[in-house]
């Protein structure tokens, strides 16, 4: 084997190797909560186009209007950007944040 190979041959390992050993990246989408199975410690979001079904990482965070929340209090309809990864085939939320617009009532004394 020449000089030539010998590099390539060891760039190829090292580029191997950074890409098993770095963790996965990232990403962000927004959606409505479709759907929550809570037991199977999962929920669907839809966006425009699909609908994604994720699962909640063991420390992931749920956080509901900025208070930290479980899987179980989501509902349908929550807006939410959720933080997640793929890994393998499903996709894990680290982070999930949903804005629930609450109705504001008024007064029985102002509604005369």
């Amino acid at each position: 084997m020449n000089v030539l190979q010998k590099c390539f041959v060891g760039a190829l390992a090292i580029t191997l190797w950074l890409t098993l050993t770095m963790p996965a990246s990232s990403a962000e989408i927004k959606g409505t909560i479709a759907n929550v199975r809570a037991e199977k410690n999962e929920f669907v979001l839809a966006d425009n186009f699909k609908n994604m079904t994720f699962r909640l990482a063991p420390d992931g965070m749920v956080l509901i209007n900025g208070q930290r929340r479980t899987l179980r209090d989501l509902q349908p309809g929550d807006e939410a950007s959720v933080l997640f990864e793929r890994q393998d085939q499903q996709l894990i939320a680290t982070v999930v944040q949903c804005t629930r617009h609450v109705p504001t009532t008024a007064h029985p004394m102002l509604a005369r």
